[in-house]
């Protein structure tokens, strides 16, 4: 798939011997957390149909929550490089993974 030649060029670099522990272990945690990120989207993306469904929706609200879905994507995309420029790229990563938290927390106790 698309998360297959990402990480197998990441596995890659992690693994070369131009890479100091410290670094390795960072590239290792980020992986994780990208990896645990997409599965987490892949069950929200399976489920959604369920969830409209037994809230009485139909597919305009499903359409709707994708859309919205997407358009955070978007935003995300836009506002967190620059974002990331002035504060740094750490607490910018914290700051969506913790986000994310909240997010799949919420969803698990709809």
């Amino acid at each position: 798939g698309p998360l297959l030649t990402p990480l197998c060029l990441a596995t890659r670099l992690v693994w070369s011997s131009a890479m100091d522990a410290d670094k390795r272990r960072a590239v290792l945690l980020v992986m994780a957390a990208v990896i645990c990120d997409y599965i987490g989207v892949g069950m929200m993306r399976v489920t959604l149909p369920f969830y409209t469904e037994a809230l009485g929706g139909g597919a305009a609200l499903m359409g709707g929550v994708e859309t919205a879905y997407g358009m955070g994507q978007v935003l995300g995309a836009l506002i967190l490089p620059r974002l990331s420029d002035r504060i740094g790229r750490r607490p910018v990563l914290m700051l969506s993974f913790a986000g994310s938290a909240v997010g799949y927390a919420l969803a698990i106790a709809a």
